[in-house]
């Protein structure tokens, strides 16, 4: 599991449907990190809708948050493609927003 902080500076929610037409629901959340010297820009994913509703609450736009996350990789046509997945995000001072 990799921890980052960072502040939101965007949210998108997209739709996928299979070849077997069942539709998916996912969550993309941009951060821009915090704890470094450069200006890293990272995109990660909240898959799954009962996944996104246990997130909803802490994923708000320009708000600093931590996030725990994994890799997930996958191999097609001999390429690699890699993504950041959400295990869990907290909004670091909730107090504020409210």
């Amino acid at each position: 599991m990799y921890k980052i902080r960072g502040k939101i500076t965007e949210i998108k929610n997209e739709e996928i449907e299979s070849k077997a037409g069942e539709t998916f629901e996912k969550l993309l959340v941009t951060i821009r990190e915090l704890d470094s010297d450069f200006e890293h820009h990272h995109q990660f994913e909240i898959f799954g809708k009962e996944n996104i509703q246990l997130q909803k609450d802490n994923v708000v736009e320009d708000s600093i948050v931590n996030i725990e996350f994994y890799i997930k990789s996958r191999e097609w046509n001999d390429r690699w493609f890699n993504a950041l997945m959400i295990k869990n995000i907290s909004i670091e001072n909730q107090e504020d927003i409210f």
